[in-house]
């Protein structure tokens, strides 16, 4: 019979060491690779609510800049006011019909072909038309649709028609239009997101005093679908009524929530209605602030 020679001790133990250094050295790097992919995902999620920010902003000021075309009395409005977006930038032409029920009404304003400053900090330079038909007996807007030429903000440059159709009173009796748009913005980076919106836009505060368009506030309700900056299809939904001021370049108020497949939701609060550039993203139980 032959004798197997038992194993030294510390051979042994050796190799129980070496494969509790490998074992111990695998969770690590999964650990830190783990830690790495969630950092990764961070900066995307913070990213694409970056630029939501950023578009919730430009669109804002597009009905902003609306609402200043249409109620200016002159053919050419170059005013002052600290909350005038139009500024010494723009002209707007201004061509009223004059029917038997409506008034239809169509505005350019035109921000020339070199970007120049607007009050909120932001350059702009083309063109939005703006063409709105309102009805005599209330005063009331019936219908807007605005689509843009050449319209670039920032650099950034804004290809959109958008449309505001009346759609009655709430149970609060305020004013609400249906708002549908269709919409691409290029980034000066080369990339793009698209938009299609579908909301309700309510007409909450300012309608006692209908030729001040600076004490106005809106809520809005409803989604969109689209692609976001990495061309991910995304539905976004408003899960908290967005409100939003005149006299604010920002939304003020609400929370949306951004579905996209393959990557978990994302949720950006605007706040509680104080005016500011900040607002905080969640996701997978991660909180975040961002600025724009």
């Amino acid at each position: 019979h032959s004798i197997q020679q038992a194993k030294p001790t510390n051979m042994l133990n050796f190799n129980v060491k070496l494969f509790l250094s490998v074992f111990i050295s695998s969770l690590l790097i999964i650990s830190c690779d783990k830690n790495r992919d969630e950092d990764v995902d961070t900066d995307i999620d913070t990213e694409v609510a970056l630029v939501e920010l950023k578009v919730d902003k430009t669109l804002t000021s597009i009905d902003d800049i609306a609402d200043q075309a249409e109620l200016g009395s002159s053919i050419t409005q170059k005013t002052l006011s600290e909350n005038d977006i139009l500024t010494n930038c723009a002209t707007v032409t201004k061509d009223i019909l004059h029917g038997y029920l409506n008034d239809t009404i169509t505005i350019k304003v035109n921000f020339g072909t070199i970007p120049c400053e607007g009050n909120d900090g932001s350059f702009r330079k083309g063109e939005i038309l703006i063409t709105s038909i309102i009805t005599k007996s209330t005063g009331l807007r019936e219908t807007r649709k605005i689509e843009t030429t050449n319209y670039n903000v920032d650099g950034n440059i804004i290809s959109i028609v958008r449309k505001l159709d009346y759609n009655g009173v709430d149970l609060q009796n305020n004013h609400k239009w249906t708002l549908s748009m269709l919409g691409r913005i290029d980034f000066t980076d080369g990339r793009h997101i698209e938009r299609s919106i579908n909301q309700i836009r309510t007409w909450v505060s300012g309608i006692s005093t209908p030729t001040d368009w600076t004490d106005d506030e809106f809520t809005i309700q409803g989604n969109s679908i689209g692609k976001r900056i990495d061309g991910k299809d995304i539905t976004t939904t408003i899960i908290n009524t967005l409100r939003i001021r005149a006299s604010c370049t920002y939304i003020a108020k609400g929370v949306i929530k951004i579905e996209t497949v393959t990557r978990p939701d994302l949720v950006i609060d605007y706040g509680n209605g104080t005016c500011n550039n900040k607002a905080t993203c969640s996701s997978l139980g991660k909180s975040w602030i961002i600025t724009l």
